[in-house]
Parts: C-alpha cells; structure tokens; sequence
C-alpha cells in the first residue's frame, strides 16, 4: 500500500521539522557574543511582578533597578558565561546567556531562567 510510506515519511518530515525549531528557538551565547550584546546596553525585565532594568557598561559597571530602587554591581564575561559581583558580596554568579526572538535569557547554575528584552 502506497500511503504508509508517505504517511511515515510525512511523519519523519514532521519529526524533523520539530526538532530543528526547537534548536533554532532558543541559541546559546559564546562569550565574544555575550560582550557584544551586553556592553553598553540595557535590558528591562519581571522581577517577581515587579518592573526591572539593567544597564550594562563596556568597562564592567552595571547598574539594576526595580521600581526606583537601584543597586551598582560589576559584570564580565569568563569563558562563555556572563558573571555578576554585587557588593556587599565578594562573589561573582556565573550565567549562561541565551537568545529566543527579541528575549535575552540568564541561565543561573540551578537551571533558573531570567528573561529580560534589551530596550537599547
């Protein structure tokens, strides 16, 4: 019968197609990407319902806001992951960075994703 074929072809077809949007929804940053998007650049944000920015300078200051309170902390990139130190924490954070359409994604160590939109 004629059909079956073409029904398990259209079904591998569709399979494919799946798989290959999913990979191409959501891209991993290498580190000279990640500095390029970030470098002097601002991004806005939820942070827990509450409206957020974050300014990125190319020299490694950043300054985060939410609701009017704003907070300075220091960025770089290590290998391909985006790092963050806030005072009074001597500690950096580590985050891979993905992109999907206009969001910006921070994947923290844990698997905790924070999407935010780059506003310039």
């Amino acid at each position: 019968h004629v059909a079956y074929p073409r029904r398990l072809a259209a079904g591998i077809c569709f399979s494919a197609m799946v798989v290959l949007a999913a990979q191409a929804a959501e891209t991993r940053l290498d580190g000279a990407a990640i500095q390029a998007l970030l470098a002097d650049h601002s991004f806005a944000g939820d942070d827990g319902g509450r409206h957020s920015e974050q300014i990125f300078q190319a020299a490694g200051a950043t300054y985060y806001s939410v609701e009017g309170a704003q907070s300075q902390g220091r960025w770089t990139v290590r290998g391909d992951r985006f790092c963050s130190q806030w005072p009074p924490s001597d500690g950096w954070s580590c985050y891979e960075v993905m992109v999907e359409g206009p969001s910006v994604i921070f994947v923290s160590a844990s698997g905790k994703r924070y999407v935010t939109t780059k506003i310039n």
